[in-house]
């Protein structure tokens, strides 16, 4: 479907749905509405110079598709499921009731699918080799399939009357899971993860966003009720009266009587959800959303898009490759390897071991206090590390607490060729990518002037697995340049991680 179709499809929807925008202020559109803002697909852009703290559109909660709001919540609350496995069999169910569904328009609107790398066949992933997202990617995809066997097709088993086979299979059940993962919102305790008409039309940019989409998320987990209800009680165990604000419905042609923007959103629950500028906009700019201060595997894993200049950019290190790099220097520095497993033992005793599972270089090269650390104890001379072990424990906490990580690096010179050593250990790892030369660097560059944008940009129709095949191979090429992309990003924090410990 071309955007601007969805884009008329999702604007009247929201109309009849009780969405009221401010339009003297914002405005949907699409790559052909505007002609001085270049979005891709839907995306918002100012219609007026916005201020901080400015309301620009209240969502009622009712409109949201979540477990709770879908026609089979009753179905779904029978089970255990996690709040995504949940959103995503919601959303599976509304989509093949086709019309009869409340978010019929909506969902017409969105993309078909998203093309995420638990999507991706074989040899698209084998373009991820060396990067953060090559293990990342096969753990999510057997963690979706697990999630199928174990929570969808029990329902499916149990409800056939609801749930036909032909239409939720796996493959369903990943595009499903794609779009929830790219455009959901924890909007409170008792929605949980929620499709959020409009506000998932805003693009990202990390770190760097205009709005935030905003509610009171301590509701009744049981019902939702915001001021009160039959499930809260007061002391001496009176029964709290519902809030009858909580409860107003307004219809569309309320809301259409009402000519101000304030007027209108006074009609709606004071439970719903407020979008509100945080930063400023000026007239004819993108307003964007963020969806969290991630990385850059995390973004292509989860949201399908990365960006170049993302602020919130980190590299993982795996802690295997550490321990194998300290356990090469046995010969070097005269280590016996008990001595030595003595030592990530001591350090695990004496700090949080689960920090050695989140090693990383941030952007601007500085390693994590974990992974330091880990290497100042490996290696520091015998006399200083007999010296710790003898000292009680709130003696050398109040050693270690002193020190910055940095000094670590600057007092044992092992420290530094260790981290060094590091960087070139997982640089080796891009070698193994028959994809990733040097060949490929100028293929990245037209794919990313737009990064920020979101799902609305990534639309690839599906109908059946034939079809999904086919559109896979059509989509090889972005895969490869999304791939190098992501490896360019890894190796430039590296090359920051480098200068870093080297100037020192």
């Amino acid at each position: 479907m071309q955007s601007s179709s969805k884009l008329t499809i999702i604007k009247q929807w929201l109309r009849d749905n009780c969405v009221v925008i401010d339009e003297s202020k914002i405005e949907i559109v699409d790559t052909t509405t505007h002609p001085h803002v270049i979005v891709e697909g839907l995306g918002i852009i100012a219609k007026q110079d916005l201020k901080v703290d400015e309301i620009i559109a209240v969502i009622p909660k009712r409109c949201v598709l979540s477990p709770k709001t879908t026609s089979i919540a009753p179905i779904l609350e029978k089970y255990e499921l996690e709040e995504a496995v949940a959103t995503s069999i919601a959303l599976m169910y509304e989509t093949s009731k086709g019309v009869q569904s409340k978010w019929y328009s909506y969902i017409q609107s969105m993309p078909t699918v998203i093309d995420l790398p638990i999507l991706w066949d074989k040899e698209s992933i084998e373009y991820l080799v060396g990067t953060d997202l090559e293990e990342i990617v096969i753990e999510n995809i057997e963690t979706l399939e697990e999630q199928y066997r174990e929570d969808v097709e029990p329902i499916i088993k149990n409800h056939p009357e609801t749930f036909k086979e032909n239409i939720f299979t796996l493959e369903s059940f990943k595009i499903a899971s794609t779009i929830v993962s790219s455009r959901a919102f924890n909007i409170d305790q008792y929605h949980g993860e929620s499709l959020v008409p409009l506000a998932d039309i805003f693009n990202h940019k990390t770190g760097r966003e205009n709005v935030h989409v905003e509610a009171d998320g301590n509701v009744c987990k049981q019902c939702g009720e915001l001021d009160g209800c039959e499930h809260k009680k007061k002391k001496g165990g009176k029964k709290v009266v519902k809030g009858a604000p909580s409860l107003k419905k307004a219809t569309p042609q309320d809301i259409e009587k009402k000519t101000t923007f304030k007027d209108r959103i006074e009609l709606l629950p004071k439970d719903s959800l407020f979008i509100t500028i945080v930063k400023p906009v000026n007239k004819d700019c993108e307003v964007f959303n963020t969806y969290g201060d991630h990385d850059n595997s995390l973004l292509l894993s989860k949201y399908g898009f990365l960006e170049m200049d993302n602020p919130c950019d980190l590299l993982r290190i795996d802690r295997q490759l550490v321990d194998k790099l300290l356990f090469s220097y046995l010969d070097l520095y005269k280590i016996e390897q008990p001595a030595l497993m003595k030592r990530l033992e001591f350090y695990c005793e004496n700090f949080d071991e689960d920090s050695r599972e989140h090693h990383a270089f941030e952007l601007d090269g500085h390693g994590d206090d974990a992974l330091i650390t880990t290497l100042y104890i490996a290696l520091a001379p015998p006399e200083t590390f007999n010296q710790w072990k003898k000292m009680k424990q709130a003696q050398f906490y109040k050693i270690f607490e002193k020190k910055q990580a940095i000094d670590m690096v600057k007092e044992f010179q092992q420290v530094r060729k260790a981290i060094l050593d590091v960087i070139d250990k997982r640089l080796e790892k891009y070698n193994q990518n028959k994809f990733n030369d040097n060949n490929n660097n100028n293929n990245n560059n037209n794919n990313n002037n737009n990064n920020n944008n979101n799902n609305n940009n990534t639309t690839t129709t599906t109908t059946n697995n034939e079809s999904i095949n086919q559109n896979n191979n059509n989509n090889n090429n972005d895969r490869k340049k999304w791939a190098i992309s992501l490896a360019k990003c890894e190796k430039l924090i590296l090359e920051n991680a480098r200068k870093y410990y080297t100037a020192k």
